[in-house]
């Protein structure tokens, strides 16, 4: 849906020819994706315009079908909480990366230069990071955790993007989403989930999942440092480290933990959580 036109587009990006399409509705994007599907691009950069529910309740389902069909990884570019695909649709293709709230030229220059640095590194071991967030609230009640706050989100994809490798962030609705999401982020070994697990903490089902997977990942808990959180048990799965007592800025914590899992550590900036 519209592309970035504020400013003028590269013709390339590293290397690869950069065609744009012009999508103004839901099933203009529907066919935007299906052409994508047949032409097999290495990227795909969406940013998705605002949609009446109306829209999204007719076009939604087929949109969903060719998200999850779509044989690239894509980057999202949405001005709202609102206008984001996984409001309306969850897929199971989440985005690589979801831009959200920035002004429009920057949010196009990052997901350009994440795309950038992704295909660069394509010859080598492209490394990704998976943030899962478990649900808020207990049974019939469980729903989705509120949105990171932007500054949190410009941060990590910041910091991941100086560190060569990509970040993209799946908020589950409840136990079985959660279940689902993990096993599909479980699919290249040697890189690393950050699991916030939030009402699941205690999910039976989660700690016999996690011994299965074969990512390491390191467990996040928005608490305040007074009164921390329960976590999950120290011998599920290969848990790397806990990162907890910084609200939502345990998130940046534990994605540097990750990163020096991983060797990034080095590259880049340091971040430096709490005093």
């Amino acid at each position: 849906m519209p592309p970035c036109r504020t400013s003028p587009l590269p013709a390339q990006v590293a290397g690869h020819v950069l065609p744009c399409q012009d999508c103004d509705s839901l099933p203009a994007l529907v066919r935007c994706l299906q052409h994508a599907h047949r032409s097999q691009p290495a990227w795909v950069l969406i940013e998705v315009a605002a949609a009446n529910e109306q829209q999204w309740s007719a076009h939604g389902p087929a949109l969903c079908a060719v998200l999850d069909a779509l044989p690239a990884p894509y980057i999202e570019i949405a001005r709202r909480d609102a206008d984001a695909l996984d409001t309306h649709l969850h897929p199971q293709h989440a985005p690589v990366a979801l831009i959200r709230g920035s002004a429009r030229d920057d949010a196009c220059r990052l997901s350009l230069a994440i795309a950038a640095r992704r295909l660069q590194t394509l010859e080598g071991r492209a490394m990704s990071i998976f943030i899962v967030r478990g649900p808020e609230g207990r049974g019939p009640l469980q729903h989705a955790a509120a949105p990171l706050p932007a500054a949190v989100m410009k941060s990590l994809v910041h910091r991941a993007l100086d560190a060569g490798t990509s970040i993209a962030i799946r908020s589950c609705r409840c136990e079985q989403e959660l279940i689902e999401t993990l096993c599909a982020a479980d699919h290249s070994p040697g890189e690393v989930t950050l699991l916030a697990p939030g009402a699941c903490v205690d999910s039976i089902r989660l700690q016999r999942l996690l011994p299965r997977l074969r990512n390491a990942y390191v467990e996040i808990h928005d608490d305040d440092g007074h009164a921390f959180d329960a976590c999950l048990p120290a011998s599920r799965g290969h848990r790397l480290a806990v990162a907890q007592g910084y609200r939502a800025q345990s998130y940046v914590l534990a994605l540097e933990m990750a990163l020096e899992h991983l060797c990034c550590n080095e590259v880049g900036n340091r971040v430096h959580v709490g005093t």
